[in-house]
């Protein structure tokens, strides 16, 4: 078999999964939709960043929080992992 065939054969099967992932993302945002205002979440962004702070608000594309010392909005490709302050602890939402 020859080396383009195997990298056809690769990328065929790694574009298979690309619905199911689109949708698992797509359902996890709507989760975080749901919360609340003024909810204390921790974001960890794909640059290696994370952010703490309280929901402002959530639209489909972004996520305005207000961090300690400053106002952020994050878009949504650059947001990693939510996490929501528990009692008890941190759970993931994201």
């Amino acid at each position: 078999m020859s080396k383009v065939s195997i990298a056809v054969l690769l990328f065929a099967g790694l574009a298979g999964n690309a619905p199911a992932q689109q949708q698992a993302v797509t359902e996890s945002w709507a989760n975080l939709i749901q919360l609340v205002p003024g909810t204390e979440i921790r974001v960890a962004l794909s640059g290696g960043r994370a952010v703490r702070g309280t929901v402002q608000k959530v639209t489909s594309d972004s996520l305005a929080i207000n961090a300690t010392a400053s106002q952020e909005t994050l878009a949504r490709t650059e947001i990693r992992r939510v996490q929501l302050k528990r009692k008890g602890g941190a759970g993931e939402m994201r």
